[in-house]
């Protein structure tokens, strides 16, 4: 974009902009890369067409357009490590790729990556010139996936990467889709039909007419019901969802198909098969207020909820969710589909709706089989989860673990990327510094430095940030640890540790005894 704030040497400005264009006279529209834009505060790509009289260029014309509205159909497309779609250009710059930021969440200038460093095998870049030269093709390549060792004792699996491609006709662009074969298909929620006890209302509680709102946290929420959410992944077209004001009209279109047992409601645009989520997770919701009012630790969970790949979310008490909210698209969510069938625990943060830190408790829900026992390798169709307050797990660490209470004793937790999710220097009201992305290695450095000569329970990991082009760095803790570790180097320091898994979490307990 070239801002023209004045006239003052308005010729050498509009010069530049023709710079932009070849040198040559072309009747095709110009597409620019995708850039930051200081006035949407979003990324958008400007296309530009030179203008014609009489064989003469007289002018230029243009528009700038959102990047979401671009390529909606692709970044909001259910991607999975089986399944998933990019967006190229014809010079081979990717514009969604499932490793970037949504372009809806992206507010930093926009580092311009090819495809390669994204599809980085050996077999991909013997392909990709032909994905941008051929108008459309697909081609079947081998790949090798390491996989741990199996009772017959192979360590690898076969498997191929089918790229199939077509460019959109009068653009640049091209659309790939990649399948990783065999693949496990992913199932949805369906068949269900609606019930008498159904009781959910939209959060839209602002809108809706009620007497049973009140201020919980600092939101504005119901006790008496819970809330549904449809993110922009839920609807047809989610940058006219995001980009549009909700109305008390809207919300009641969409209460009404969702809760029509007539079938004749008009589909108000939402996705195939939103409408059978809703109604299938409105009967598991449906406890959550009994639970509430008799549960004994119910005074520490802040809300419970569940979302679905597909982008439906529900949550208890109902409150107000702002538009852009993606729960596929949160920690709790991809931490649990990355373990399936394990409890996953957040590492605190900040919680939006006013209830100071909280942890998120989160776990996977499996399709249903009548007389059968499920395992991870099982189709997941919904993750739920619960918001803790902060204080809660160490409380349960001082009950259960009375020597916790000793003046010479820590007793913590840390997640499998080393992260802190308790610890007392966290919960101390006189503590100081961010209670956020505390590593092991900043309140017990020690520990963590003896834990590194345990190399079979901590390895080293290196993955790329494409936004900002860095390499990053992290740990990976071994979550099939059966043995309690403990001084690798005695007699090096005073401190003491003994560090164990919590079979069937991702959750580490660190006792450390300092005399």
């Amino acid at each position: 974009m070239i801002p023209v704030n004045s006239t003052r040497d308005i010729i050498s400005t509009i010069g530049d902009i023709f710079k932009e264009f070849p040198d040559h006279l072309s009747s095709k529209p110009v597409f620019s890369l995708p850039y930051f834009d200081s006035v949407s505060k979003g990324m958008v790509v400007s296309i530009s067409q030179q203008i014609f009289y009489q064989g003469n260029l007289v002018g230029i014309t243009g528009i700038d357009i959102s990047l979401t509205d671009i390529t909606e159909d692709v970044s909001y497309f259910t991607n999975t490590e089986q399944f998933y779609v990019f967006l190229v250009d014809d010079s081979g710059i990717a514009l969604t790729h499932p490793t970037f930021s949504h372009p809806t969440y992206t507010s930093w200038h926009h580092v311009h990556t090819y495809i390669w460093h994204l599809e980085n095998t050996p077999e991909f870049y013997s392909i990709y010139k032909s994905i941008l030269r051929e108008p459309s093709g697909k081609v079947v390549l081998p790949l090798k996936v390491s996989q741990k060792p199996k009772k017959n004792g192979d360590g690898e699996d076969e498997k191929v990467a089918i790229y199939e491609w077509k460019k959109v006709e009068g653009t640049p662009y091209i659309v790939c889709v990649v399948v990783i074969e065999p693949t496990k298909i992913r199932k949805f929620l369906s068949n269900s039909i609606t019930s008498e006890s159904t009781n959910f209302t939209y959060h839209r509680l602002d809108l809706l007419p009620s007497s049973n709102t009140c201020r919980h946290m600092k939101q504005l929420s119901s006790l008496g019901n819970t809330a549904l959410f449809l993110s922009a992944s839920c609807f047809t077209s989610p940058y006219k969802y995001l980009m549009d004001e909700e109305s008390l009209q809207m919300v009641y279109n969409y209460m009404a198909y969702l809760k029509d047992r007539t079938g004749l409601i008009a589909n108000p645009g939402l996705k195939p098969g939103v409408r059978s989520e809703v109604l299938a997770l409105s009967q598991i919701t449906s406890a959550w207020k009994t639970a509430a009012e008799h549960k004994e630790f119910s005074n520490y969970i802040v809300r419970r909820f569940i979302a679905t790949f597909n982008g439906v979310f529900q949550v208890y008490p109902a409150t107000l969710i702002d538009k852009s909210y993606d729960p596929t698209r949160r920690d709790w969510y991809i931490r649990a589909l990355e373990h399936p069938g394990k409890i996953i625990l957040t590492a605190p943060y900040l919680d939006v709706g006013g209830a100071g830190y909280v942890i998120t408790l989160s776990h996977t829900i499996f399709e249903g089989k009548p007389a059968a026992m499920h395992s991870s390798s099982d189709n997941v169709v919904a993750v739920m989860g619960m918001d803790f307050t902060f204080g809660y797990f160490y409380k349960f660490l001082l009950e259960k673990i009375p020597i916790c209470k000793h003046d010479t004793v820590i007793c913590f937790l840390l997640d499998d990327k080393g992260y802190l999710v308790s610890h007392p220097d966290l919960i101390e009201p006189s503590g100081r510094g961010p209670v956020e992305q505390q590593h092991i290695t900043h309140k017990e450095p020690l520990v963590a430095n003896d834990l590194l000569n345990h190399r079979e329970f901590v390895s080293k990991k290196v993955c790329n940030s494409y936004s900002d082009r860095t390499i990053q760095r992290y740990y990976q803790l071994n979550m099939s640890l059966d043995t309690v570790l403990t001084n690798v180097v005695h007699g090096e320091q005073c401190t003491k540790y003994h560090v164990i898994h919590i079979y069937g979490t991702n959750i580490f307990l660190g006792i450390v005894n300092q005399t």
